[in-house]
């Protein structure tokens, strides 16, 4: 589908939000995802493939979505709120019911909660209610699509391309310049501090021989902010961008890798379920994401469960 950049929620006044070309015809309620913001591209399938989401005692089917060609242009029903794909009813959404700035979009099966594992009536109702809060959206007369709980915000992408997981030995990955440095750093932190903790001392600038002159940068500055039955769940996208602003991290002796600037938050693989196309970020500690790692010898970092996979970007190097 050509995919250009992740479909994200920034704010109405940001550059990079999209505007929608023709949305409401003849008071059709079914239009193309064509967009006159970005000529020639419209919303589209990631993936085309719908993957499973299971944490916590909920679970649906995903597939994320983004700028790509017109060629491939999802066709939306609108009603009550609510924009259905129309070829197989999956629904417009934020990721895990977050509704910030930097929040990816996807669309959504039908959500299951399941009654029987150990969490009360009123925090079962908690998740319904976030989960359908996050899947109602207006739509302005100029085409800029806003969630309802939020009319500051609105579609839109990245200031840059996301970090994500691709095909180890792909032209896209990320070859870290100061990886042996970070390795020497590590031993040195577990010998003057043990095990015990994630140990943030002597970090290591992100930058990429790769991509020279560009590092592993925050996509936005603040944290996503869930809601409070998913408090634990916060983070920060992460993308290709200028050195000068590329994040310092190091590794403790779980293979985590532990941001400096960041609360103390690790690299990690949002879904256990490790493919090409998981979006890596910045994120706290939780049971839904991957946050292990192997350091390859050519400078790249896999997933320690799927060392064929590498962190990459959507733009190749150089």
């Amino acid at each position: 589908s050509c995919a250009m950049k992740n479909l994200v929620l920034v704010s109405e006044e940001s550059p990079n939000k999209l505007l929608l070309k023709k949305w409401y015809v003849g008071g059709k309620t079914k239009f193309s995802s064509e967009l006159c913001s970005h000529p020639g591209y419209a919303i589209v399938r990631m993936r085309g493939v719908y993957r499973d989401v299971n944490f916590k005692n909920i679970s649906y089917k995903t597939d994320m979505l983004c700028v790509g060609s017109k060629d491939s242009a999802l066709t939306f029903d609108y009603e009550n709120c609510l924009l259905s794909n129309v070829s197989d009813g999956g629904i417009l959404s934020t990721t895990l019911a977050n509704v910030s700035e930097g929040i990816p979009l996807l669309l959504k099966s039908r959500t299951y909660i399941n009654n029987k594992k150990d969490a009360s009536y009123e925090e079962n109702k908690c998740l319904s209610d976030d989960y359908l809060a996050a899947a109602l959206f207006c739509i302005s007369p100029d085409g800029k699509i806003s969630p309802t709980i939020a009319p500051h915000l609105c579609l839109g992408t990245y200031p840059y391309p996301s970090l994500y997981l691709v095909a180890r030995g792909s032209p896209n990955e990320a070859v870290l310049k100061h990886l042996s440095g970070w390795l020497l750093a590590k031993e040195s932190n577990i010998l003057e501090q043990g095990l015990e903790k994630n140990n943030i001392n002597n970090p290591i600038t992100l930058e990429l021989s790769s991509h020279p002159g560009m590092g592993i940068v925050p996509n936005f500055h603040n944290f996503t902010t869930p809601p409070d039955v998913l408090k634990g769940y916060q983070g920060v996208a992460l993308g290709l961008g200028p050195v000068e602003h590329a994040l310092s991290a190091t590794i403790n002796e779980r293979n985590n890798l532990i941001f400096s600037s960041q609360n103390g938050f690790a690299l990690c693989v949002i879904n256990k379920k490790l493919d090409s196309g998981n979006l890596v970020v910045c994120a706290a500690l939780n049971d839904f994401c991957s946050y292990e790692f192997v350091f390859n010898n050519n400078g790249t970092i896999s997933p320690a469960a799927a060392d064929h996979l590498v962190i990459g970007f959507q733009v190749p190097g150089k």
